[in-house]
Protein backbone atom coordinates (compact mmCIF):
# COMPACT_ATOMS: atom_id res chain seq x y z
CA UNK A 1 0.00 0.00 0.00
CA UNK A 2 1.62 3.41 -1.20
CA UNK A 3 1.24 6.11 1.12
CA UNK A 4 1.90 9.36 -0.08
CA UNK A 5 -0.30 10.28 -3.10
CA UNK A 6 1.53 11.76 -7.15
CA UNK A 7 0.77 14.89 -7.33
CA UNK A 8 -0.32 15.45 -10.83
CA UNK A 9 0.17 19.31 -10.65
CA UNK A 10 2.20 21.49 -8.76
CA UNK A 11 0.28 22.70 -5.75
CA UNK A 12 -0.48 26.30 -5.80
CA UNK A 13 -0.92 28.13 -2.76
CA UNK A 14 -4.48 29.20 -4.02
CA UNK A 15 -5.35 25.96 -3.58
CA UNK A 16 -5.39 26.24 0.30
CA UNK A 17 -6.03 29.64 0.93
CA UNK A 18 -9.34 30.28 2.97
CA UNK A 19 -11.10 32.97 0.43
CA UNK A 20 -12.39 36.35 1.21
CA UNK A 21 -10.38 36.90 4.40
CA UNK A 22 -11.81 39.71 7.23
CA UNK A 23 -10.45 42.74 6.83
CA UNK A 24 -10.58 45.84 9.00
CA UNK A 25 -9.07 49.61 7.56
CA UNK A 26 -6.28 51.04 9.74
CA UNK A 27 -8.27 53.85 11.17
CA UNK A 28 -11.14 51.26 12.61
CA UNK A 29 -10.51 50.18 15.91
CA UNK A 30 -8.87 47.57 17.89
CA UNK A 31 -12.05 46.46 19.63
CA UNK A 32 -13.61 45.58 16.15
CA UNK A 33 -10.52 43.52 14.63
CA UNK A 34 -10.94 41.57 17.88
CA UNK A 35 -14.73 41.45 17.22
CA UNK A 36 -13.98 40.26 14.01
CA UNK A 37 -11.54 37.65 14.95
CA UNK A 38 -13.95 36.15 17.76
CA UNK A 39 -17.06 36.11 15.60
CA UNK A 40 -15.20 33.96 13.12
CA UNK A 41 -13.02 31.92 15.38
CA UNK A 42 -9.77 33.32 13.49
CA UNK A 43 -6.39 34.18 15.12
CA UNK A 44 -5.52 36.56 12.46
CA UNK A 45 -7.14 39.91 10.73
CA UNK A 46 -5.47 41.91 7.54
CA UNK A 47 -5.58 45.53 7.98
CA UNK A 48 -6.11 47.74 4.42
CA UNK A 49 -5.90 51.12 3.47
CA UNK A 50 -9.14 53.33 2.52
CA UNK A 51 -8.38 51.85 -0.96
CA UNK A 52 -8.85 48.40 0.15
CA UNK A 53 -5.04 47.48 -0.28
CA UNK A 54 -3.31 45.29 2.19
CA UNK A 55 -1.14 47.69 4.77
CA UNK A 56 -0.65 45.24 7.69
CA UNK A 57 -1.98 42.07 9.86
CA UNK A 58 -3.25 42.04 13.67
CA UNK A 59 -3.02 39.11 15.25
CA UNK A 60 -4.97 37.76 18.67
CA UNK A 61 -1.85 38.20 20.34
CA UNK A 62 -1.19 41.36 19.00
CA UNK A 63 -5.02 42.17 21.01
CA UNK A 64 -3.79 40.24 24.01
CA UNK A 65 -0.82 42.36 24.29
CA UNK A 66 -2.19 45.75 23.33
CA UNK A 67 -4.86 45.30 25.90
CA UNK A 68 -2.60 44.26 28.93
CA UNK A 69 -0.24 47.17 27.88
CA UNK A 70 -3.12 49.68 27.52
CA UNK A 71 -5.98 49.15 29.22
CA UNK A 72 -8.10 49.10 26.44
CA UNK A 73 -9.02 48.19 22.94
CA UNK A 74 -10.17 51.87 21.71
CA UNK A 75 -6.97 52.52 19.78
CA UNK A 76 -7.04 52.53 15.73
CA UNK A 77 -5.44 49.08 14.00
CA UNK A 78 -2.98 51.32 12.80
CA UNK A 79 -1.46 51.60 16.42
CA UNK A 80 -0.18 48.37 17.33
CA UNK A 81 -1.03 46.02 13.53
CA UNK A 82 2.24 45.17 12.28
CA UNK A 83 3.43 46.26 9.44
CA UNK A 84 6.18 43.80 8.29
CA UNK A 85 4.33 41.43 6.67
CA UNK A 86 4.64 38.56 3.47
CA UNK A 87 2.29 38.49 1.48
CA UNK A 88 1.78 36.01 -2.06
CA UNK A 89 0.10 35.74 -5.21
CA UNK A 90 -2.70 33.42 -5.50
CA UNK A 91 -0.10 31.74 -8.38
CA UNK A 92 2.67 31.47 -5.98
CA UNK A 93 3.52 28.18 -5.73
CA UNK A 94 2.69 26.19 -1.90
CA UNK A 95 6.06 25.43 -1.57
CA UNK A 96 7.64 28.87 -1.99
CA UNK A 97 5.24 30.42 0.71
CA UNK A 98 5.41 27.97 2.83
CA UNK A 99 9.17 27.79 2.97
CA UNK A 100 8.54 31.87 3.55
CA UNK A 101 6.57 31.14 6.17
CA UNK A 102 8.43 28.54 7.83
CA UNK A 103 12.31 30.98 7.69
CA UNK A 104 10.29 34.05 8.52
CA UNK A 105 8.84 32.22 11.60
CA UNK A 106 4.96 33.84 10.64
CA UNK A 107 2.05 32.05 11.53
CA UNK A 108 0.02 33.54 8.96
CA UNK A 109 0.34 34.63 4.84
CA UNK A 110 -2.23 37.36 3.06
CA UNK A 111 -2.45 36.34 -0.21
CA UNK A 112 -3.17 39.39 -2.84
CA UNK A 113 -3.69 40.13 -6.28
CA UNK A 114 -1.42 42.61 -8.46
CA UNK A 115 -3.07 45.52 -6.74
CA UNK A 116 -2.34 44.11 -3.29
CA UNK A 117 -5.83 43.70 -2.50
CA UNK A 118 -6.36 40.85 -0.16
CA UNK A 119 -8.15 37.78 -1.52
CA UNK A 120 -7.03 35.11 0.91
CA UNK A 121 -4.96 34.08 3.61
CA UNK A 122 -2.98 30.41 4.57
CA UNK A 123 -2.29 29.85 8.19
CA UNK A 124 0.20 26.92 9.96
CA UNK A 125 -3.03 25.59 10.42
CA UNK A 126 -3.84 25.48 6.48
CA UNK A 127 -0.30 23.75 5.94
CA UNK A 128 -1.13 21.13 8.57
CA UNK A 129 -4.45 20.16 7.06
CA UNK A 130 -2.43 19.57 3.50
CA UNK A 131 -0.03 17.76 5.19
CA UNK A 132 -1.99 15.12 6.98
CA UNK A 133 -4.07 14.42 3.86
CA UNK A 134 -0.75 14.03 2.17
CA UNK A 135 0.75 11.81 5.05
CA UNK A 136 -2.71 10.21 5.39
CA UNK A 137 -2.15 9.08 1.25
CA UNK A 138 -5.51 11.36 0.76
CA UNK A 139 -5.36 13.71 -2.51
CA UNK A 140 -4.60 16.73 -1.20
CA UNK A 141 -3.89 18.91 -4.31
CA UNK A 142 -7.49 19.74 -3.92
CA UNK A 143 -9.03 20.82 -0.88
CA UNK A 144 -11.02 18.70 1.47
CA UNK A 145 -14.62 18.19 1.72
CA UNK A 146 -16.07 20.21 4.65
CA UNK A 147 -18.74 18.73 6.90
Amino acid sequence: MEVVSPMTRTLLISDIMKRNPRTVREDESLHLASWEMELDEIRHVLVVDFQGQLVGMVSDRDVTRALAARGSLGVPVAEIMNRQIQSATADTTAIIAIERMVQGKFSAMPIVDRSRHPIGIVTTTDILVVAHRALSGLPFDRPPVQA
